[in-house]
């Protein structure tokens, strides 16, 4: 199969139409949370799992992906630890097996503290490893799994909140993509 070195504009967006229909439709059944009162309002789409209904990942972005500040919230129906370990990781994957084993456990092992973060109101404690341009975060509310990326922002800033209406993160990624391309 021959694919063009890069697709015209109308060929991108209506194949990202059909893409964005399909989240849209697996959303009205999506449980998600979000930043509260961001600063700068910035939100974006980030990774879905379009292959389950409703999706064991939601993943939503605030923020500008290159800066401060920036927080990340995916909600997932894993266990919120391993998923941190997993994206702490940043595609350094150390193969298989009893290597990736021994990294994750290395990661679950690293200094970290707990930190307790409003959710719906609700104080729920969170793990928090601090890295050198921000920090993550852990866990469970409402029977799901939350992890936080944040750079830019101390731990007390921070409040999360169920999200009922996704449309300004589509809204978000499609001008983010449209920015990338060089047609904002």
């Amino acid at each position: 199969m021959d694919l063009p070195e890069r697709l015209s504009p109308d060929e991108f967006w209506a194949m990202y139409d059909g893409g964005e229909q399909q989240v849209r439709r697996i959303a009205a059944g999506a449980t998600a949370f979000g930043l509260a009162g961001w600063p700068g309002g910035d939100k974006a789409a980030g990774e879905w799992d379009v292959g389950s209904t409703p999706p064991s990942v939601v993943t939503l972005v605030h923020g500008p992906d290159v800066g401060t500040p920036h927080g990340t919230v995916r909600t997932t129906t894993q266990d919120p630890v391993t998923d941190a370990c997993l994206k702490r990781m940043r595609g350094r994957f150390p193969g298989s097996g009893p290597e990736l084993t021994a990294r994750l456990q290395a990661l679950r092992e690293e200094k970290s503290d707990d930190v307790v973060l409003p959710v719906d109101g609700t104080r729920t404690v969170f793990t928090v490893w601090q890295e050198r341009n921000g920090w993550w975060a852990a866990g469970s509310h409402d029977g799901y799994g939350l992890v936080l990326e944040v750079r830019g922002a101390d731990p007390a800033a921070i409040e999360l909140v169920r999200v009922l209406d996704f449309e300004p993160y589509f809204a978000g990624r499609r001008a983010r993509l449209k920015a990338s391309r060089g047609e904002g």
